[in-house]
């Protein structure tokens, strides 16, 4: 598991336009050109019925993913996951919405700020 913390060290490597579909579905980014390696991605990850915040690590051949231990509302992450027909009783990887992805920048500056 990782912090934002965490995340901060790395802030300047986030790739905003990728979602988990594109990592983790190579050949779909490939069929339309498009570079897919290189730097760390935001996503909604539901297991057990619960959905959680995480990053995944796409910097390697095989990227790898981390539950983000934050304080994000789950009804945040809920809302992101039903507005793309996702349900909390189906387990995967979802991508984050504007909401959220503001939420993360927000609590990034406030780091900057406490430093």
């Amino acid at each position: 598991m990782k912090t934002l913390k965490d995340v901060k060290k790395i802030e300047a490597q986030i790739r905003w336009d990728l979602t988990p579909l594109e990592v983790l579905n190579p050949l779909k980014a490939q069929s339309k050109g498009e570079k897919i390696k290189g730097g760390y991605l935001f996503y909604i990850d539901v297991w057990g019925c619960k959905a959680s915040l995480g990053i995944i690590d796409n910097n390697t051949l095989n990227p790898t993913s981390y539950i983000l231990l934050t304080d994000i509302p789950e009804k945040m992450l809920s809302e992101a996951v039903f507005e793309q027909g996702g349900a909390l009783i189906v387990s995967g990887y979802y991508a984050i919405n504007k909401k959220i992805e503001e939420w993360i920048k927000n609590r990034l500056k406030e780091l900057n700020e406490d430093e």
